[in-house]
């Protein structure tokens, strides 16, 4: 069992405290990474580390009730230093190994795109859905 992190709003915050996570709620390995890209409600939960996939952001395939829910806690985050991207990569300095393997990846599914691979199996071959493909493309074009 391992502590793994979604970051919302407050709104959002009450609202699954209240009644759990929805099916194909997204969470992140790293509570940095819920925090730079979710909201300033990190909430802690705990799973079967051998259910989650190899992917720094994930989602789980099954409603998380309220019970198994373990905190909830606000952070604040500089939003006008994590703008620039050198400080981000000062501040975030874990995620720079996890970086460079997104950018790799995506050089390899755009060769697959050039073989004529679909999107969608690409998405099965990375273990990501078709709109995850397409939105690692838009990003990292």
């Amino acid at each position: 069992m391992k502590f793994y992190y979604h970051g919302t709003n407050g709104r959002a915050a009450k609202k699954i405290k209240e009644e759990g996570f929805v099916k194909n709620s997204y969470f992140a390995k790293d509570l940095k990474d819920a925090l730079e890209f979710g909201g300033k409600h990190i909430i802690w939960v705990l799973l079967e580390s051998k259910k989650v996939p190899d992917s720094w952001q994930f989602r789980v395939p099954f409603r998380i009730k309220p019970d198994l829910i373990y905190k909830i806690e606000k952070y604040e985050k500089p939003k006008t230093l994590l703008e620039k991207d050198w400080m981000r990569e000062l501040v975030f300095q874990s995620s720079l190994p996890r970086e460079k393997k997104l950018i790799e990846e995506t050089k390899q599914m755009k060769n697959l795109i050039r073989k004529g691979v679909s999107l969608r199996a690409i998405g099965k071959q990375f273990g990501m859905s078709y709109e995850g493909v397409r939105q690692r493309l838009i990003k990292y074009s």
